[in-house]
């Protein structure tokens, strides 16, 4: 993403300041104790220590690194870098070793953010379009919650809404994290699905046609003002049933009201059209940002590193309802290919592990690289070139999820598993064509991961199975 010359250190390139010998000695010193503790769990990296070595050392070279940096989670993937990058020294002088070398940069840029000395010219591909200002984030907050609504839904929750994703994560009054929760008067077309009026339930004394223009009125309410929160924020994009995000340093859960209205009053308020399914839908998503909420197994939340594995904690313990598909088809393929099950490796963990848990389980299973990989790589979601053009290079570098997939095919190949990946997908095959609601027919199983979820070699291997069963697909 940031072009370098393959005969000149980044240093000379853009005129760093000079980084106190003292400094530097001070990352390599702490870096190598992290070393030893990590060589402990990982026998890969104890292994390959003087590649890792060496890779670090010419990192930190161009980088110059503040050992603030250098807490567990980060350490690991500097470690993965600095691997890959000891590696390659060995190709120089090829067009080869300038692309991974440039990926490599850019990783190593994403990873150290703001500490490092390179910052200031990697800030904009991070970053490019900072939003408001933690002070004027809390003020907008602030001007669009409905206090009313959001003390009515924390009643709720104490009074149990929340508890089987509590359960699930293994929550107690002891170890739950401090959250706030905001519903905020905002709205679009799309949160308020289901609010709609019926001709079939007419209130009594009220007209069907005043119920229409009572509801125009209450959604163009919600949409201006969602309109207005957006612009106040600097923000993109539409208004989402949930999210979370940290105001004054906390995290917060936040609601459109149509959506909590539709949650607690949906016997009431909802109509026809809005199924038990519908409902059960948008608890999920409730219940997917509480996970957010509690623990994460990502590195960054600014910069999105480990957002995969993150997406997936949250959808595994709120009923995998809320979207995600590449995520979860990843996650279907790790297992039928390389024996690796992330998500019964997070059920089996309070509040799903930790970001760096799950680093070192999929470093024991997968290896470092892959590791580094899966962590590095995002939901088609988070890709936006503009938003965060680092992220966007990195994972064109990859080929996405799907690139990952074949290379840990690969892998699973050499080592010596093809009888188990063949029988993995033909017994997943048998048992797609058997729950498919239309006889023999594996169509929409099979255009939804190549086409939706741009999994393109995860449903050719599908396909073949499919096609030797004799499935439409």
């Amino acid at each position: 993403m940031l072009r370098i010359d393959k005969n000149k250190k980044m240093s000379e390139e853009f005129e760093l300041l000079p980084s106190p010998e003292a400094k530097e000695n001070d990352f390599l010193k702490k870096f190598s104790e992290r070393l030893d503790e990590a060589s402990l769990e990982i026998p890969e990296i104890e292994k390959t220590r003087p590649i890792i070595e060496r890779g670090m050392k010419l990192i930190d070279d161009e980088f110059g690194l503040s050992p603030e940096l250098l807490d567990k989670p980060h350490s690991l993937y500097l470690m993965a870098l600095a691997q890959r990058y000891g590696c390659i020294e060995e190709t120089k002088n090829t067009d080869a070793y300038i692309v991974e070398k440039e990926f490599i940069f850019d990783a190593t840029a994403l990873v150290a953010n703001k500490k490092s000395n390179l910052y200031e010219k990697y800030a904009k591909l991070i970053d490019p379009e900072p939003g408001a200002g933690e002070e004027e984030r809390s003020f907008v907050y602030d001007k669009f919650t409905n206090i009313e609504a959001t003390v009515e839904l924390n009643e709720a929750i104490n009074n149990g809404f929340l508890d089987d994703v509590k359960r699930q994560l293994g929550i107690n009054a002891d170890n739950e994290d401090p959250y706030e929760l905001r519903v905020l008067n905002v709205g679009d077309v799309s949160v308020m699905r289901g609010l709609e009026p019926s001709d079939e339930s007419e209130p009594k004394g009220v007209s069907y046609d005043d119920q229409v223009q009572k509801y125009i009125e209450y959604q163009n309410s919600l949409t201006n003002n969602g309109v207005q929160f957006k612009d106040e924020l600097h923000s993109k994009g539409d208004i989402a049933a949930a999210w979370t995000t940290t105001i004054n340093g906390v995290r917060t859960i936040i609601l459109p009201l149509p959506v909590v209205v539709k949650l607690l009053h949906h016997n009431e308020k909802c109509n026809v059209d809005y199924t038990e399914n519908d409902y059960s839908k948008d608890k999920a998503i409730f219940e997917h940002e509480y996970v957010h909420s509690q623990g994460h197994v990502d590195l960054d939340k600014d910069t999105f590193l480990g957002i995969t594995g993150e997406e997936l904690r949250a959808e595994n313990f709120s009923g995998r309802k809320h979207g995600y598909g590449d995520v979860k088809d990843f996650d279907l393929l790790l297992q039928m290919i390389s024996a690796t099950d992330i998500s019964s490796e997070m059920k089996s963990n309070e509040k799903g592990g930790t970001s760096e848990g799950l680093f070192k389980y999929l470093a024991n299973k997968i290896g470092l690289q892959r590791a580094l990989e899966f962590s590095l790589t995002p939901p088609n979601e988070y890709l936006d070139k503009e938003q965060a053009p680092l992220l966007f290079s990195i994972n064109k570098h990859l080929g996405g999820l799907d690139g990952l997939v074949s290379r840990l095919y690969d892998d699973a190949v050499k080592a010596g598993r093809s009888e188990a990946i063949d029988y993995n997908f033909d017994f997943m095959a048998k048992l797609k064509i058997k729950s498919s609601s239309t006889k023999n027919d594996v169509s929409f199983f099979y255009s939804t991961m190549k086409n939706i979820n741009k999994m393109p070699f995860g449903a050719e291997l599908f396909r073949k199975k499919f096609e030797a069963l004799g499935a439409r697909y």
